[in-house]
């Protein structure tokens, strides 16, 4: 019975720990609500246009002398049916970290991260984790006499 609930506990272990980019999801929205406090205004030029791809296309754009690259928001103006190669955007950036930026409103993008908003691939984690738990539980328990 102890090697079994060893291997479901590493399993529980193993599925927490895949689970874990949830983590990196936190920071995102961390990294957006600071854009939103200070976001500054520069031009982008749309270089890549991948339409089809649920209306995605890749900005450009340079601050402080080094060339940022990004995806739009495919839910937030300007459209990919309404830009072209050459297009000209507005980015909103965070000056103390470049890295974040969106041609959405700065408010909307945090908006739509904010709260908290379970990934739809950790769904099956979670409830095999806590399936695997129930298991190690009933286990554990003494043999009903």
């Amino acid at each position: 019975m102890h090697k079994t609930y060893a291997s479901a506990l590493i399993r529980v272990v193993a599925l927490v720990g895949a689970a874990s980019p949830i983590a990196g999801y936190c920071n995102d929205v961390a990294d957006f609500k600071a854009l939103a406090e200070r976001s500054v205004s520069v031009q982008g030029t749309v270089y890549s246009l991948s339409c089809h791809n649920h209306g995605q296309y890749w900005y450009e754009f340079h601050y402080d002398g080094k060339r940022h690259i990004g995806p739009n928001d495919p839910l937030a103006p300007p459209y990919c049916s309404d830009v072209h190669v050459g297009s000209k955007v507005i980015v909103h950036v965070d000056p103390q970290n470049p890295k974040v930026h969106t041609l959405a409103s700065p408010i909307l993008a945090y908006e739509r991260r904010r709260g908290f908003h379970v990934p739809l691939w950790a769904i099956p984690i979670v409830v095999f984790a806590l399936y695997s738990a129930h298991l190690i539980w009933r286990g554990t328990q003494p043999p009903k006499a």
